[in-house]
């Protein structure tokens, strides 16, 4: 008579149970056997299992976590026979496959190399693989078929793994990508590597280890040669030439006709693309019902065109913000004025101008100018361009030929006068303006850069001298403004 204590009938210990499912714990040998006493000495720390008839020759535990359960079994307690074994029941790590021991275990259950080998070695290397390689993803198999090795996959959905269960966790679901489908192609791509515990292919609902970017080794040979580039298929894996839809999802760096080694990179815009040219074809849909297409034409032009009525649109977000008119070619703005900012100046003659740059250069000097004024408050004009002579008490002007502003005033005179003081005021259609300045008395110079007044073309403009009074008035007097 002893106590050995037997897991579904085998001595333990049982490193890989299944989560969630029933076990009968017994004992080896019950010759002589009157009492029996099961015990959880330990169990992880979120678990609520418990033995279920804990007092009987067989008992049942449920394990309902990851982790490792530490059983006891007492046989013929308080008695001479009494006897006591311990084993241990455990469930791996689902997404590591790594075993978490339980308190008080101190007999190593592994038959080979023990703690070395179980606990401390495999926890190392996996935080070194981890650390090394953040790229991979432990996801949930949401599609209805296995997932082999090479196989590309996106994350389409959130997928629940121990369920109604203590340590209940939320992952990835990853479903089978096709270049067929356009959605799928537009998202970030993932590689089978294999199950996540054993490798292999991964059934419907069991995890998988997926990689988005980096080095993955053995796969199945397709051919090839160093440097090819990888797309995704039709089929879901990877392919030699494109499928329906253009996605590059690699290069291949080495293939010896058995297994092949490549770089997958299954970001959005995947490296590979700085290494070969971007080949399109077949029509891409822009906007609209009608049939679109991005073409490059033997000159190397690329082209946007459309073989109906509709028009080109871009877009920013959700709202349309320039389109092509199909029948009149014309772009424009849409929901309002659209602005074109940083645009070079032009050196063709149809190249488009800035504002900045077109009224830098159709901008019109226009001068006026005598020799003197008459002075002691008498109003005269100024001819336009350069009279030598005493400015005409008749006002004479410019007639302008287009719509414009006039602006920015300056009077200058070679000498002084002795009047208290000179006013020159802009005319327009007889009437006085906002464009003024006065020149004080003993200075050369005045300036109106502050007002500004609005002209349409066939307007007369001319120039009104007033002095407030006395003996002398400036002489060689020059007024000049712009017309932009």
């Amino acid at each position: 008579m002893a106590a050995s204590i037997l897991i579904d009938g085998v001595a333990g210990p049982e490193l890989d149970a299944a989560l969630s499912t029933l076990v009968a714990l017994t004992n080896a040998d019950n010759t002589g056997v009157v009492t029996w006493e099961w015990t959880l000495v330990d169990k992880p720390s979120t678990s609520a299992a418990s033995i279920v008839n804990p007092t009987a020759a067989t008992a049942n535990l449920t394990p309902d976590c990851e982790g490792t359960y530490l059983i006891q079994l007492r046989v013929n307690y308080g008695l001479a026979t009494e006897a006591t074994d311990r084993t241990v029941l455990a469930v791996l790590q689902l997404k590591t496959g790594l075993r978490v021991p339980a308190a008080s275990e101190t007999t190593e259950a592994e038959s080979t190399r023990g703690w070395a080998s179980s606990r401390n070695e495999a926890i190392i290397s996996f935080v070194d693989g981890a650390r090394a390689d953040p790229n991979v993803l432990v996801a949930n198999n949401a599609g209805a078929s296995s997932l082999n090795v090479g196989d590309i996959v996106y994350v389409s959905a959130v997928s629940t793994i121990k369920a109604g269960l203590p340590d209940e966790e939320t992952i990835a679901g990853a479903t089978a990508a096709s270049a067929a489908a356009e959605d799928t192609c537009l998202v970030a791509l993932y590689l089978v590597t294999g199950a996540a515990i054993g490798g292999g292919p991964t059934p419907a609902g069991e995890l998988a280890l997926l990689r988005r970017s980096g080095l993955a080794t053995g796969l199945s040979s397709l051919g090839a040669t160093a440097g090819d580039v990888l797309y995704l298929n039709d089929a879901g894996s990877l392919s030699l030439t494109p499928g329906t839809v253009t996605r590059v999802v690699g290069i291949v760096i080495a293939d010896d006709t058995a297994t092949m080694d490549v770089f997958f990179d299954g970001s959005g815009i995947s490296r590979a693309l700085a290494l070969v040219d971007l080949v399109l074809s077949g029509n891409i849909l822009l906007n609209g019902t009608g049939t679109q297409s991005i073409t490059k034409d033997g000159t190397g032009n690329l082209k946007i065109g459309t073989d109906n009525a509709a028009k080109v649109q871009f877009k920013v977000g959700a709202n349309t913000a320039w389109e092509i008119d199909n029948a009149t070619y014309a772009l424009q703005g849409v929901g309002g004025n659209q602005p074109i900012k940083a645009v070079l100046d032009p050196t063709l003659a149809q190249d488009a101008a800035t504002k900045n740059y077109v009224d830098l250069r159709t901008r019109a000097i226009l001068a006026f100018g005598n020799a003197t004024i008459t002075g002691g408050g008498v109003t005269e004009y100024l001819a336009p361009w350069w009279k030598d002579g005493v400015a005409d008490a008749t006002e004479r002007g410019y007639r302008v030929p287009t719509s414009g502003t006039l602006r920015n005033l300056y009077v200058r005179a070679r000498v002084a006068g002795g009047v208290a003081g000179v006013d020159f005021t802009v005319r327009v259609n007889g009437a006085p303006s906002a464009l003024t300045a006065n020149l004080p008395l003993g200075n050369l110079n005045a300036s109106d850069t502050t007002h500004s007044v609005a002209v349409t073309a066939g307007n007369v403009i001319s120039v009104e001298a007033k002095p407030a009074g006395g003996a002398t008035s400036p002489t060689d007097i020059e007024v000049t403004f712009e017309l932009y």
